[in-house]
């Protein structure tokens, strides 16, 4: 029985250490108004996190938010989504970065993928 309760403890930790998306490159052969849709997505997810009450984190090309949970952290997320000029990023650097936070990592591109199959344009 006590084992039992360790392995439960274990995994409620791990899961209220949030959630990391990680964006290696932005996808410059979009059009303007298909990335206006990808950054909206973007911002989506990190508020869905948010919402259900996780830290949350971003990784793009250009910066790293290290999973973390409050409304100015959020707002900072979101500053940084409104000015990004991704067509002016350069090479991809979040790929080759190590995490030291123990949170699942999400890639933005895949589930963009799978989201774009599933939804009409």
């Amino acid at each position: 029985m006590q084992r039992q309760r360790l392995i439960v403890k274990e995994m409620e930790e791990e899961a209220s250490e949030g959630d990391l998306f990680v964006l290696n490159a932005w996808p410059t052969h979009l059009d303007r108004p298909a990335m206006e849709r990808f950054i909206s997505f973007v911002s989506s997810l990190v508020f869905t996190a948010y919402e259900r009450g996780r830290p949350v984190g971003l990784v793009v090309p250009e910066r790293t938010f290290k999973p973390e949970y409050s409304r100015v952290h959020l707002h900072r997320i979101f500053e940084f989504l409104a000015l990004v000029k991704p067509y002016k990023a350069g090479g991809s650097s979040a790929g080759s970065k190590s995490y030291l936070w123990r949170v699942p990592i999400t890639d933005i591109q895949s589930l963009w993928v799978a989201w774009g199959s599933h939804h009409v344009r």
